[in-house]
């Protein structure tokens, strides 16, 4: 995919209830990016299970190639029926964005998906469909770089029904609204402002008494941004040179983490390294390699960098200092496609058991990092040398 789809939601939960009646799904495939915000029928545990049912069922039918008809089908078989009302209901509203940058959205009974392109809001070309008794709003197109979109569940359009909105929040103000913000923000704007910002102004409008569980889903397409990570010298000496090239060859930020690795790639670009050695602190140093952003001593630093990520909870505007790990865990947090080079190479050191965690084995901590990074959303590949 040649851009990437940058993600945030936010919530707000009916007053007197402990549980959100909605929910939201993301997945991110080889193939696709999947958003999926689904509204359970009333509130609370019950509305959160047909809410949590119907997006994670619908994003994960979606993301194995089956069709809409086919999850719809799906959703109306699994889902636990009302013993009141006699149905099992929640609204859905599907976006799934192609590598190709097809666009495919599907809406039932949410409130309608708000699309800007330009800074300005487009209408979808919606065609209507009945599948299974519900009806179906279908769009398809191709995006483009910086389109965004933003939909959300049927509480934000209900904020302040009967007090400060007496007629509720009309979608044509609320898209003003996230015009503004676009605008006013340029090149500087984030996924996250719009969704803040409309769940900052529902709260307003329901005076802090949240009558109708709120969800905001706002989607920004962009370039992504990358880092490549070089770790390890290879296993076999004569492919430094090909390790080297292929780390020069991929776009992004360049990371070398380990002393050995870093005189390698000193060496093959005929280039200086120069450590830095600072005394007043017993973290382990860092070096310098002209065109390398970051140089960093290797288990150790990763390991830091690992527990840093999971201390701040993946939010880099957290992260103040500037020693190696707090430098590396910045640029991965703020990287959407990292790649890893890892260099299979035994260091006799790093083999003891007896040693604490963080002189763990090479690949544990490699696999470690990525799966924290994936699961913030985060591309990740990794090649063996």
């Amino acid at each position: 995919m040649s851009f990437f789809v940058e993600e945030k939601n936010a919530s707000l939960i009916k007053s007197g209830e402990t549980l959100c009646g909605d929910y939201v799904a993301v997945r991110r495939t080889p193939n696709s990016f999947i958003a999926v915000l689904s509204d359970g029928l009333g509130s609370g545990v019950k509305a959160n299970i047909l809410a949590t049912l119907t997006a994670k069922i619908a994003s994960t039918m979606l993301a194995n190639g089956s069709s809409l008809p086919e999850v719809v089908h799906t959703l109306l078989e699994t889902l636990p029926k009302c013993k009141v009302r006699g149905i099992a209901y929640a609204t859905f509203t599907v976006v799934q964005v192609f590598r190709d940058g097809r666009l495919y959205v599907a809406e039932s009974d949410n409130p309608e998906l708000l699309f800007f392109r330009d800074n300005r809001p487009y209408p979808l070309p919606r065609e209507e469909s009945v599948i299974e008794n519900k009806v179906i709003y279908e769009s398809s197109f191709n995006l483009k770089e910086n389109d965004v979109l933003v939909f959300f569940s049927d509480g934000v359009v209900n904020a302040g029904i009967g007090g400060i909105k007496p007629l509720g929040w009309p979608v044509k103000e609320i898209a003003l609204e996230c015009q503004t913000i676009i605008e006013e923000r340029g090149t500087k704007f984030a996924a996250k402002d719009i969704t803040e910002h409309l769940k900052d102004r529902c709260r307003e409008f329901y005076r802090s008494q949240i009558g109708d569980d709120s969800t905001i889903v706002c989607l920004k397409v962009r370039p992504p941004r990358k880092a490549v990570v070089a770790i390890g010298p290879p296993k076999d000496k004569y492919k430094d040179k090909e390790f080297v090239e292929s780390f020069f060859l991929k776009p992004g930020k360049k990371v070398v983490c380990g002393g050995t690795t870093s005189t390698i790639l000193a060496r093959e670009l005929g280039k200086e390294l120069k450590v830095n050695l600072d005394i007043t602190t017993s973290d382990p140093p860092t070096g310098e390699i002209d065109g390398i952003d970051l140089v960093t001593e290797g288990i150790v630093t990763l390991c830091k960098a690992i527990d840093l990520i999971y201390e701040v909870d993946g939010r880099a505007s957290l992260i103040r200092d500037n020693d190696g790990a707090s430098r590396l865990a910045r640029i991965l947090l703020k990287s959407d496609k990292v790649d890893f080079q890892v260099g299979q190479a035994i260091n006799p050191a790093h083999q003891n058991p007896n040693l604490p965690h963080y002189l763990a084995l090479k690949n544990q901590v490699v696999k470690e990092l990525s799966d924290i990074l994936q699961s913030l959303g985060k591309e990740i590949s990794i090649v063996y040398y």
